[in-house]
């Protein structure tokens, strides 16, 4: 009876250890499974920000560019003609500087290009050589002239409201007939040619792009240095001798 029970012991001792390794490896490989996949899954979604909130990297427009928002205004404008940029546009590269005889800008090219791109240039020009008075913005200019339009129409609409009013309430008191006072025409609206600005950059072409000689340097001009022999010499000396005659 004993030998059972002890067979019976050994045999369930058995078992148990055969379980037990195999679920000590289905543990390993499902814990190194995890460990691999766990980190991935948390990066993904918490930290990896998701495809909506990625913001698209959206290239400038070459008429946006250089702002002078920040630009200086102390270069030496004795000198100014002496600043030359050399600009690549999209419609082609171009010489630039500033003229006090023009009061604006000339430009070298091989054809016409235009103002908006232009205007990026010469943003370019006074942010490098520190002139931001040179440049006219207009956008800036434009702002404030809208504005102080703005403000304008308010006030005549109101002063206008206002006399009306008080040109009712004097027909309504008097028993006479009150002529109605002359009309004024006051601005009450935004009209077309209020955004066009007064003052703008000037832009002169004075030729092709090879054509712009003083940004090339100046060749030095070689003298023309003539070698006198003594036969030379000779030959001028004796001819401006008179003859002697016998």
């Amino acid at each position: 009876m004993e030998e059972v029970y002890v067979q019976e012991c050994f045999n369930s001792t058995s078992s148990t250890e055969n379980v037990t390794s195999s679920q000590v490896f289905f543990m390993t490989v499902g814990f190194l499974f995890l460990s691999s996949v766990l980190p991935a899954w948390f990066t993904g979604a918490f930290l990896y920000p998701k495809p909506e909130e990625i913001e698209e990297i959206k290239e400038i427009p070459y008429e946006k560019m250089y702002d002078i928002s920040g630009c200086r205004n102390d270069g030496n404008k004795d000198n100014v003609e002496r600043n030359i940029l050399l600009e690549t546009t999209p419609q082609g590269n171009i010489c630039l500087r500033y003229s006090n005889i023009e009061e604006g800008y000339e430009y070298w090219s091989d054809k016409n290009i235009d103002y908006k791109y232009l205007e990026t240039a010469a943003r370019k020009y006074v942010t490098t050589f520190g002139y931001k008075d040179l440049y006219i913005d207009r956008k800036k200019d434009l702002k404030t002239k809208i504005e102080k339009l703005k403000e304008e129409i308010k006030e005549n609409k109101e002063n206008k409201e206002k006399n009306e009013e008080e040109q009712k309430k004097k027909e309504e008191e008097s028993i006479f007939m009150i002529p109605k006072s002359s009309k004024v025409l006051l601005k009450t609206k935004l009209t077309k040619d209020d955004f066009v600005v007064e003052k703008a950059n000037k832009y002169i072409r004075k030729g092709r792009f090879n054509d712009a000689n003083w940004c090339k340097p100046k060749e030095k001009q070689e003298e023309n240095k003539k070698t006198m022999t003594y036969k030379d010499w000779f030959f001028m000396n004796s001819s401006a001798q008179p003859c002697n005659e016998n």
